[in-house]
C-alpha cells in the first residue's frame, strides 16, 4: 500500500472522543515516529480511507454516523489487506470475536490503554504488513 523503502507509516485514527484521538496521536507520533491523521465520526473516516492510502486504521467501535463494524466491512471491500484494529471499551468481546472471524479484524486495543500496549500492537501489525526483504 503506502510502503516504499523506509517511508513513514501512515495511520488513521477514528474515534469520537477527542481525548482518545489526541492521546493515540501523541503516542504514535512521539513514541513510534508514525504519520497520523484522525477523525471523529464514521462517515469522515470512510471518506479518508477512500481518499488516502493508510498502513493501518484504528477504529473506535461506537461513533456517530457509521460505527466501527460498518467501516471495517466497507474497508475490507476496498482494501482487503489493510490492517485494522478496533479501539474498544470492556464488554464487547463477543462482537469483536465475530469481526475477527467474519471481516478479518487484525487486532483490538482495549481502553484504558498504555503507550507501551498501543506501540506493541501497532508495531506487530505494521511489521506483519511489511514485505520480507
Amino acid at each position: 500500500m503506502g510502503l516504499q523503502g523506509d517511508d513513514i507509516m501512515k495511520i488513521l485514527i477514528a474515534d469520537d472522543e477527542a481525548v482518545v484521538r489526541d492521546s493515540l496521536k501523541g503516542i504514535l507520533t512521539k513514541g513510534g515516529g508514525y504519520e497520523v491523521e484522525s477523525c471523529g465520526d464514521g462517515e469522515e473516516c470512510l471518506k479518508l480511507i477512500k481518499k488516502n492510502l493508510y498502513d493501518l486504521v484504528l477504529l473506535d467501535l461506537e461513533m456517530p454516523k457509521l460505527d466501527g463494524y460498518e467501516i471495517l466491512k466497507q474497508a475490507r471491500v476496498m482494501y482487503p489487506d489493510l490492517p485494522v484494529a478496533f479501539i474498544t471499551g470492556k464488554g464487547q468481546v463477543q462482537k469483536i470475536m465475530e469481526s475477527i472471524a467474519q471481516y478479518k479484524l487484525n487486532a483490538f486495543i482495549e481502553k484504558p490503554f498504555t503507550p507501551e500496549k498501543v506501540l506493541d500492537i501497532v508495531g506487530k501489525l505494521l511489521k506483519a504488513k511489511r514485505p520480507a526483504l
